[in-house]
C-alpha cells in the first residue's frame, strides 16, 4: 500500500532532507530496520576525532577488530534479516532497505544515499586504526561538500549537533554513544511467527490488515504490540 511518511521536524533531519532532496529522503521513512550495538571500552570513541587520543592500545585494537567484524558480517545479516521484497505495492524481489536506503549507482538503485556512498554505503575494511579515523574525516568532508552543492548552510548542521560522527548513515559506523553500530538489518518477522501473521489483502479497493493471530496467546506466545494507522488503514506493530 503506497504511503507518504511524515518527516521529523528536528533540525538534524531537516538538514538531511535539504541536502539529499525530499523526494529521495522519503525512502528513509518507508524502510524499517534494526540497529545492533557492539560495546567498546568507555572513552574509546571521541565524536570530535573518531578514536580518542587517550584510548589504550587494547581499546584501539578492539575498536578496529569489531568494526571490521561488523563489516564482514553485513552481507550475512542482510541475507538473514532482509526487509520485505515488496515496496510500494511492487514485488521487487530485492531487499527493500538496501535498495531504497543505501542505494547503488552501479546497480541503478535510486536510494537515499546513492550519490553519497561515503555517507551511506558499506565502507571498506580499515587496515589500521589510522585508516579508520581517516574514514570518519573523509565522510565528514563529503557531507559538507554535498551540503554546499545543495545550498545548505554549514551553520544549520553545526547547530543540529554536527560533530565528526554525525553525518554517518552507513550500515556500520562508530557512533556518538561510543559503540560500533550495525544498521543494515531489515526488520521482518519470519512467516509463521505468531507476531508476523499480518497478511494484507485487497478487498473493495481497500487494503485490509489481518489482526494478529489470536491463537498465539493460547499457545503461550506473547502478543505485545500496538495498533498503528496509515491513510485510514490500521495495522499491528509487534513488540512495540
Amino acid at each position: 500500500m503506497p504511503m507518504q511518511p511524515a518527516m521529523c521536524e528536528e533540525p538534524d533531519y531537516l538538514v538531511q532532507v535539504r541536502t539529499v532532496g525530499s523526494e529521495r529522503f522519503v525512502h528513509a521513512g518507508r524502510c524499517t530496520g534494526t540497529h545492533l550495538y557492539l560495546e567498546l571500552p568507555a572513552g574509546t570513541v571521541d565524536p570530535s576525532a573518531g578514536i580518542a587520543a587517550s584510548a589504550s592500545d587494547d581499546a584501539r585494537a578492539e575498536a578496529l577488530n569489531l568494526y571490521n567484524l561488523a563489516t564482514a558480517l553485513d552481507p550475512a545479516l542482510v541475507s538473514l534479516t532482509r526487509s520485505c521484497h515488496f515496496y510500494e505495492c511492487e514485488a521487487t524481489g530485492l531487499a527493500s532497505r538496501i535498495v531504497r536506503y543505501r542505494g547503488s549507482e552501479d546497480f541503478g538503485w535510486d536510494g537515499v544515499y546513492r550519490d553519497l556512498p561515503l555517507v551511506g554505503a558499506l565502507l571498506p575494511y580499515a587496515a589500521d586504526i589510522e585508516q579508520l579515523v581517516r574514514q570518519q574525516f573523509d565522510r565528514y568532508r563529503a557531507w559538507l561538500e554535498a551540503m554546499d552543492e545543495a545550498g545548505v548552510e554549514h551553520r544549520l548542521f553545526l547547530e543540529a549537533g554536527g560533530d565528526l560522527l554525525r553525518p554517518a548513515w552507513n550500515p556500520v559506523r562508530l557512533n556518538r554513544q561510543g559503540t560500533v553500530e550495525l544498521r543494515g538489518h531489515g526488520q521482518q518477522l519470519p512467516r509463521g511467527h505468531p507476531h508476523g501473521r499480518r497478511a494484507r489483502r485487497r478487498r473493495g479497493g481497500q487494503a485490509q490488515v489481518r489482526q494478529p493471530d489470536r491463537g498465539a496467546r493460547r499457545r503461550g506466545a506473547s502478543l505485545r504490540g500496538r495498533w498503528g494507522e496509515v491513510a485510514g488503514t490500521r495495522f499491528w506493530v509487534s513488540g512495540a
